[in-house]
């Protein structure tokens, strides 16, 4: 399991307070901490969705739910944060939306089972490191039945690993933050093993800032990696 340093720590308390108490600067603060490209590298996630019953987690001010919602899916969010909801609401209201929004957590789904088809994240907090979490996913999520030729449930997740082509950021990041692209691997392989998923990892297009896509296929026949 990952051990964060005390500087990881650290930003991990500040980035709480930017989705709680400081919610309304989480858009232009997320903007600026990327160079601008913060949207690019969520939008990621869309590349890699299959079936239409869409469950967004930790959807922060909604902005991939709005662009889901334009598109033939039936689309859910959940978050647990007031202020998030609050936000997301208000787009929605402004552009005359529906929109179908969750309080909660991801341990403890609301939801049925093979409720979706697939699950997206951007960018998520420490819930994705807990094994309940996956297990919950995988409850949820749609499995293979030949029978019928419905595919597995995919879980798409952008923004849980960061790797730069820069010697000295890289060397900075580790010293910081120790080693977190390759603690994360194997702590994802781990979670995804436990829970009955496929695991893999799709290499982000952008050559010097890498966020790579990690994808976690229902696995109904057996546990596996591949990369």
């Amino acid at each position: 399991m990952m051990r964060p340093t005390l500087f990881a720590r650290v930003y991990y308390w500040a980035a709480n307070r930017l989705y709680d108490e400081f919610a309304w600067a989480y858009d232009w603060t997320s903007w600026l901490v990327s160079f601008g490209k913060w949207d690019a590298h969520r939008s990621q996630v869309l590349d890699y969705i299959q079936g239409i019953r869409i469950l967004e987690i930790g959807f922060g001010t909604g902005e991939i739910l709005l662009k889901l919602s334009g598109e033939n899916y039936f689309v859910t969010g959940v978050d647990c944060s007031i202020p998030m909801h609050r936000i997301t609401k208000r787009k929605f209201n402004q552009r005359d939306i529906p929109c179908k929004t969750v309080l909660g957590r991801t341990q403890s789904l609301p939801f049925s089972s093979k409720s979706f088809d697939c699950i997206i994240s951007t960018f998520p907090a420490e819930f994705i490191c807990d094994l309940n979490t996956f297990l919950e996913f995988k409850r949820i999520l749609s499995q293979e039945d030949d029978k019928r030729g419905q595919f597995p449930g995919r879980v798409v997740v952008c923004g849980a690993i960061f790797r730069r082509d820069d010697g000295i950021i890289n060397r900075l990041f580790r010293f910081l933050f120790g080693e977190p692209d390759k603690q994360a691997e194997e702590l994802f392989s781990e979670l995804a093993g436990k829970a009955g998923f496929r695991f893999s990892i799709i290499q982000s297009k952008d050559d010097k800032i890498q966020l790579p896509v990690m994808l976690f296929e229902a696995n109904s026949t057996g546990n596996g990696k591949s990369k």
